[in-house]
Order: C-alpha cells, then sequence, then structure tokens
C-alpha cells in the first residue's frame, strides 16, 4: 500500500507523481484550515496568488454603481471598500454582482472599491454596469472599468 501522494512526515505532497510541493506553498495544496503561505489563499483546495485590482468609476456625479461580472479564468473573491465607500457583493459562479455607494455626497475616488481574486483582472470581465446620481436617477454613459 502506497502513501496516495502524502508524505505527512514533513507536510510535502507529491502532485501527479512529481516533485515533492509543500503544503501551503503556491500551487500545492492548502495547510489544515484552508491556510496558505502569506500572499496566497487557499481556493478548492490549492495556494493560489491573489490579485487586487481597483474600480474606476467615470462620471464624477456618481454616488452609487451595480455591476454584474463575468469570471473567466479568475476567481473574484471579495471586493471592499475604504472607509468613504460601501459596498456589497453576491457570487455565483461564473457571476458575481457587486453593488457600492458612497457614504455621503462625494464622488467615488478610483480605486476606493477593490476586488481581490485568483490570477489577474484580465480573467474576468465587467458585462454591465448602472451608476445613480444623488437623486437616485441612472447616469446616462458612466462607466464603471478595473485599474
Amino acid at each position: 500500500m502506497g502513501n496516495n501522494g502524502n508524505n505527512n512526515a514533513n507536510n510535502t505532497t507529491t502532485v501527479n507523481n512529481t516533485s515533492p510541493c509543500a503544503e501551503g506553498t503556491a500551487d500545492c495544496p492548502c495547510r489544515a484550515g484552508d491556510m496558505c503561505d502569506a500572499g496566497l489563499v487557499c481556493d478548492t483546495g490549492k495556494c493560489v496568488g491573489m490579485t487586487a485590482s481597483g474600480l474606476t468609476v467615470s462620471s464624477a456625479d456618481a454616488r452609487a454603481c451595480d455591476l454584474m461580472l463575468e469570471e473567466q479564468s479568475a476567481r473574484v473573491l471579495s471586493a471592499t471598500g475604504g472607509d468613504d465607500v460601501e459596498v456589497a457583493h453576491r457570487r455565483r459562479a461564473p457571476r458575481v454582482a457587486i453593488s457600492f455607494a458612497s457614504k455621503s455626497d462625494a464622488p467615488i475616488a478610483a480605486g476606493a472599491v477593490v476586488l481581490q481574486s485568483t490570477g489577474d483582472a484580465g480573467g474576468f470581465a465587467i458585462t454591465s454596469s448602472t451608476c445613480y446620481g444623488a437623486d437616485g436617477a441612472a447616469i446616462d454613459g458612466a462607466q464603471v472599468t478595473l485599474e
């Protein structure tokens, strides 16, 4: 009987019967509790790099925006905002809905909303977006883009 590719004595695993792969390191299995080395995140049992991508709103009149992303080769893990922006997101692969709003009557600064993802920003696309002014009306032509 073999060890099924695991070597628990030194927390290494052989991947596809190749060289040992230290658990918690890049492109290797996660450690217990879905833990990985600094700068990595456990995604479907494997430690992968994480990328931060900021969002930019084209209209200074925008106070809130809704957008839909479609994941391709990357997976969106979270969406966060700074002190001046409230953010909510819901992921249902391969789509991610994101809504964000200014906490005051001020424009949404470039990069105030940040997406954390596996892979790079080219691995997902904004498929639709709508932004709203202080009066709650949709702003024609307002765009949300990835930095």
